[in-house]
C-alpha cells in the first residue's frame, strides 16, 4: 500500500514539474538564407 501511494506520489509530481518548466515563447526558426548554396537558419531565442 505504501509502495502504491509512493509511485502515484512521484508520477503526479513529476507530471506537475513538467507542465510548471514549460517556457512562455517557443523557439523560433524564421530566417532562411535561401541565397547561398547552404540554407542555413538562425536560430532567435
Amino acid at each position: 500500500m505504501l509502495k502504491t501511494l509512493l509511485k502515484v506520489v512521484a508520477i503526479v509530481s513529476v507530471m506537475f514539474i513538467g507542465t510548471v518548466a514549460k517556457a512562455a515563447d517557443p523557439i523560433r526558426i524564421p530566417v532562411l538564407n535561401w541565397s547561398s548554396q547552404i540554407v542555413m537558419a538562425n536560430v532567435m531565442a
